[in-house]
């Protein structure tokens, strides 16, 4: 139990002064802002090179990244994919990986992409999945840190059709932070077409279902780290 509060004040201390310091990493040399990548690379995927990564909601491709780890040391590749005009201009620079600017969801087409510029930036989504008590804390965080808000319209685009356009199949690695639709974009997903061994999804409010539709998918939730879950392929499991 001590472990456990150990790593939510970590957490939480880390996001406070993510503003503070550019590129954070409290379990350096990993950079998931909770050590996600670290869990995964140290019990999965040991060190594995070349394998392929997606990660939606990329945000800058350093900060807090569940994938930046194995790009820049192992050699994987993949895709990152963000609508934050902004935070977008820095993925590219930042990252070698395939770069997407739009929104991933279960159809495509435009938008209303609720834009925030400052401190609680990363809480940025699709304004018409926010559950209310997102919508509150973005509010409560810019009124203690300051920033700015806007709604923007944005390009949106399925997972199926965005692995189908770079000619993707297997996926060692999904990252998946939306603030609010991840799990509209995992239902949205083939999985007879496309083979995942690892998820690590945010859990957002009224994502409760997700567990129950992911067994169904064949996956078994191994770990939680901070709001994330981590899912594995059964049959990964089976080598």
């Amino acid at each position: 139990m001590k472990k456990i509060s150990l790593l939510i004040c970590l957490c939480l201390i880390s996001s406070i002064y993510s503003s503070s310091e550019k590129y954070l990493q409290p379990f350096a040399p990993y950079y998931s802002q909770c050590g996600q990548d670290k869990y995964v690379n140290e019990n999965i995927f040991n060190d594995k090179k070349n394998g392929v990564f997606i990660e939606i909601g990329a945000h800058d491709g350093i900060s807090y990244s569940n994938s930046y780890y194995f790009e820049k040391f192992l050699g994987w590749t993949g895709i990152c994919i963000e609508p934050h005009p902004e935070r977008f201009a820095d993925l590219k620079l930042n990252r070698n990986c395939v770069c997407v600017e739009a929104c991933v969801s279960n159809v495509n087409g435009e938008d209303d992409f609720l834009m925030i510029v400052g401190a609680p930036e990363q809480l940025s989504g699709l304004s018409n999945k926010y559950d209310p008590r997102h919508s509150a804390r973005i509010d409560r965080e810019l009124a203690l840190d300051g920033g700015s808000k806007q709604t923007i319209k944005v390009n949106c685009v399925t997972f199926n059709d965005l692995m189908e356009e770079y000619n993707i199949s297997f996926i060692d690695f999904l990252s998946i932070d939306t603030e609010g639709n991840e799990f509209d974009i995992i239902r949205s997903i083939d999985f007879d077409k496309y083979y995942i061994d690892i998820i690590v999804v945010e859990r957002n409010f009224g994502d409760q279902g997700m567990n129950k539709f992911l067994r169904k998918k064949n996956f078994v939730l191994i770990k939680t780290i901070g709001a994330d879950f981590i899912y594995r392929n059964k049959n990964s499991m089976k080598e």
